[in-house]
């Protein structure tokens, strides 16, 4: 078993206080070029016209990285990953459903080869569970 990094040979100090160092220049970059206030939320890429891509997904996990590198505005970013925008009773949706293009039918269509009437009748059977589920 390795000793813990605070036991380690000088040579394994000097990279660990490297590490730190680059670490919190890496974090400033983040907060710099990927948090986005007017969403509180970090891109998970740069879009090719010289911004960060607005859209919500789960993909941006730097949000917390542990307790010495968590970024500024992580609780935000973390608070709506738990919500009903990101989470469900069967896992983690990929991208938030209240993204434009969000199309919770399109891996079905993909996956099962359906065609969009097919679709919409299983979003008309989803839409009335919901909704008797609301009433009751």
């Amino acid at each position: 078993m390795p000793s813990p990094i605070w036991r380690a040979p000088r040579a394994t100090t000097i990279w660990a206080v490297e590490a730190d160092a680059r670490a919190g220049r890496i974090r400033k970059q983040i907060e710099k070029e990927y948090f986005l206030p007017q969403t509180s939320f970090y891109a998970f890429s740069w879009n090719g016209h010289e911004a960060a891509d607005p859209t919500a997904t789960i993909f941006p996990s730097v949000a917390w990285w542990d307790g010495d590198y968590a970024l500024d505005h992580s609780s935000a970013m973390l608070s709506r990953w738990a919500s009903e925008e990101f989470s469900t009773d069967w896992g983690t949706r990929l991208l938030s459903d209240q993204a434009s293009f969000y199309d919770p039918l399109v891996i079905i269509r993909a996956r099962f080869g359906r065609s969009l009437p097919d679709g919409s009748r299983l979003r008309n059977i989803a839409q009335a569970a919901l909704s008797l589920a609301m009433h009751t």
